[in-house]
C-alpha cells in the first residue's frame, strides 16, 4: 500500500526520511528473507522518486542507511545480493559517488568475504562510471590491492577484476595507487593487466588510459573541430542542430574565465574550463566526462562553509548553463540513433543541480533561459522521447528540471520568456522531422504547455505576495 501511496505523499515520506531508514535497517537485521525481498521492493521505488524529487541524502541519513547496506551487500542469498547491488548503485543518485565511496571501502574491510567482493566490484563501477567524480580518493585503491593476499580465490579474482578496470582508464598511472606491493602481488596484477590488454585489443578499445588522454588532448588542441570529427553523431544530426541555432540560438561564448578550483580526473588534472570544453566540442558520449567534473564541483561549493567557491561559480552560471542547453539536443537526437540515454540524463542532472541552487539559477541570464526553455518544452512535445531508452524516465527528469527552472531562477525572466513564447514557433526550431500534425496542431500544443507553465509561475507569484502582505500587516500592528 504504501508503495502505491508514494508518488501523493511524497513530500510526508522525506519529512520522516530518517525514521523510515532507521526502520529498513532494523528490517535488514532480521532473519525474515519474506520481509527483506519485499523491503528491497519497496526501497527502489523510494529511491526513484527521492531521484525524482532531486532530493538529496543528508550525511546522517546516508549515516544510519549505508553501512548496513554496505555490509548486507554480502548476504548469503544470491537474489538478496542482486537487489542489494542494485540499490547501492541506484544511491549514487540520491547521495554522491564521492561520498558513498568512503562507506563503499569501509566494505573491504568486513570479515564477510562475500561483502568484500561485492565492494570490490562497486570500486570497479565506480571507477568506470564516476572516475572523474571520485578522482580525489584513488590512493584508496590500496585497499583493493590488498585483498589479492587473501586466500579466498573468488575475494582475490574481484580484487583482480577492478584493478583491471582501474587499468583500463588510468593506464600505467594505476601503479602510483596500490601503495606497497609484493613481488608476487605485482606479478599477479601485472599479469591481470596484460589480459585486461589482450581483452581491449581483441574488442578494438584502445590501449589502456588511452580514451581519456585522447580525448584531453583533442579538446585542448582542436578546440570546436571535435564535435565535427566525432563519427558519433551523424550528418543529419548536425544538420537538423545547425539549423535550429540559425533560428535563435546564441553562440556559445569561448572566453576562458580563470576558475581558482582545480580538478584531478582520472587521467590528470581537469580544471572547469576544461570541463565546459569537453561539454561543448565533444560528442555526447564524450561530453559526459566533462559533466561529471561540473558535478563534482557543484557539489563542492554547495558543502562549502564560507562561500567562496560559490561565489566564483556564481560568475560562470549563465555560461555554464548555455552550454549545457546547447547540450541538450546533441545528446537528444544522438539517443535517438538507437544509443544509450546515458548522456541525456547526465545533462539533464547538471542542469538540475544548477538550478537546486537559487544564487546559481538567479545569475542565469534572460537569453540563455529561452533557449534552455524552448529547447526543454521542444523535447517535452517530442512524440519519439517516450520510445528512446528509458524514455519515460528523460520525460521526467523534463518535467522536473522545468518545475525547479520555474521555482529557482528570475521569476521576471522567465516570466518573459514565456510570454514570447505564446508566439508561433518557427518551423525549424522543432527537434523531430515534420509528423503527420500541422505545424498549426503542433504550435497549439507547445503554447498550451507554455501557459500550463505560466500558471505555475504565477502560482509562485502568488505565494511571495501573499507573504508580502502578511508582513505588512504585521508590520502595521
Amino acid at each position: 500500500m504504501l508503495q502505491k501511496a508514494l508518488p501523493s505523499i511524497g513530500n510526508e515520506i522525506v519529512e520522516v526520511l530518517d525514521i523510515l531508514l532507521k526502520w529498513f535497517v532494523l528490517q535488514f537485521c532480521k532473519s525474515n528473507t519474506t520481509c527483506l525481498l519485499k523491503v528491497l521492493e519497496f526501497l527502489p521505488a523510494l529511491f526513484d522518486l527521492l531521484r525524482d524529487e532531486a532530493y538529496i541524502l543528508s550525511e546522517s541519513e546516508a549515516a544510519i542507511f549505508l553501512p548496513c547496506l554496505i555490509e548486507k551487500l554480502g548476504h548469503n542469498i544470491e537474489k538478496v545480493r542482486e537487489k542489494m547491488r542494485e540499490l547501492a548503485k541506484q544511491i549514487l543518485h540520491a547521495y554522491s559517488a564521492t561520498k558513498s565511496f568512503p562507506y563503499i571501502l569501509e566494505g573491504l574491510r568486513s570479515k564477510n568475504n562475500r561483502t568484500r567482493i561485492e565492494c570490490a566490484d562497486l570500486v570497479g563501477f565506480l571507477i568506470d562510471q564516476h572516475g572523474a567524480e571520485i578522482s580525489g580518493q584513488l590512493k584508496s585503491l590500496q585497499l583493493v590491492a590488498s585483498l589479492t593476499t587473501e586466500r579466498d580465490g573468488e575475494t582475490r579474482k574481484a580484487a583482480l577484476n577492478t584493478l583491471a578496470t582501474g587499468y583500463q582508464i588510468l593506464g600505467e598511472d594505476i601503479w602510483r595507487y596500490l601503495g606497497k606491493l609484493t613481488d608476487a602481488q605485482k606479478s599477479m596484477i601485472d599479469d591481470r593487466f596484460k589480459w585486461k590488454v589482450r581483452e581491449m585489443e581483441k574488442r578494438k578499445e584502445g590501449r589502456p588510459g588511452d580514451a581519456r588522454a585522447a580525448l584531453r588532448r583533442s579538446v585542448r588542441e582542436n578546440g570546436s573541430d571535435i564535435a565535427e570529427q566525432s563519427g558519433e553523431v551523424s550528418q543529419s544530426v548536425s544538420g537538423s542542430i545547425l539549423a535550429r541555432k540559425n533560428s535563435g540560438t546564441q553562440e556559445l561564448q569561448l572566453e576562458r574565465h580563470i576558475m581558482p578550483h582545480a580538478f584531478t580526473s582520472a587521467s590528470g588534472p581537469m580544471d572547469w574550463n576544461e570541463a565546459l570544453d569537453i561539454i561543448s566540442f565533444s560528442s555526447a558520449e564524450q561530453s559526459v566526462e566533462g559533466m561529471k567534473v561540473v558535478c563534482h564541483e557543484l557539489a563542492q561549493a554547495t558543502s562549502d562553509a564560507e562561500g567562496s567557491v560559490m561565489d566564483e561559480l556564481v560568475k560562470d552560471a549563465d555560461r555554464l548553463v548555455s552550454c549545457l542547453a546547447n547540450k541538450v539536443a546533441r545528446t537528444f537526437d544522438f539517443s535517438l540513433t538507437g544509443a544509450s540515454s546515458r548522456s541525456c540524463k547526465y545533462v539533464l542532472n547538471t542542469l538540475m543541480q544548477t538550478f537546486q541552487n537559487k544564487v546559481l539559477a538567479h545569475a542565469v541570464k534572460e537569453s540563455t533561459l529561452d533557449i534552455l526553455i524552448t529547447e526543454l518544452l521542444l523535447w517535452l512535445l517530442d512524440e519519439r522521447v517516450p520510445h528512446m531508452d528509458d524514455g519515460s524516465q528523460l520525460l521526467k527528469a523534463l518535467n522536473v528540471l522545468m518545475l525547479k527552472i520555474l521555482d529557482n531562477a528570475d521569476r521576471t525572466s522567465s516570466f518573459v520568456v514565456l510570454i514570447n513564447l505564446l508566439q508561433p514557433l518557427d518551423p525549424s526550431r522543432w527537434p523531430s522531422p515534420a509528423s503527420t500534425e500541422t505545424f498549426s496542431i503542433r504550435n497549439q500544443k507547445f503554447s498550451d504547455l507554455v501557459v500550463k507553465c505560466l500558471i505555475k509561475l504565477t502560482k509562485y507569484k502568488s505565494r511571495i505576495l501573499d507573504a508580502f502582505d502578511f508582513f505588512n500587516e504585521n508590520e502595521g500592528k
